[in-house]
């Protein structure tokens, strides 16, 4: 046991994955711009999503993301998860 639990795993493994698709989230989180919390909220706002949708909700919640907090994004993403993909998981 490495001192990591599962969760923290599944987190981890979503970000690394969404990171890859998701290029402005990752550019503005690599120069420190972006919060870890709202880069977590982005990345499980798009992680159902198909890449063309995921690519559709970047800009909606990078821009957000300027304005408000990690709960707000993460608020704003379930919205549009619901709107992007209505017959999605959640």
């Amino acid at each position: 046991a490495a001192g990591m639990s599962v969760a923290g795993a599944g987190r981890l493994l979503t970000l690394a994955v969404e990171l890859a698709r998701l290029p402005r989230v990752r550019e503005k989180f690599a120069e420190g711009g972006l919060a870890a919390g709202v880069v977590e909220a982005i990345c499980t706002a798009t992680a159902r999503l198909s890449d063309e949708h995921a690519a559709l909700a970047e800009p909606i919640l990078l821009e957000l993301a300027g304005k408000a907090g990690a709960a707000e994004v993460a608020k704003a993403g379930r919205y549009l998860r619901a709107v992007l993909d209505p017959d999605g998981e959640d």
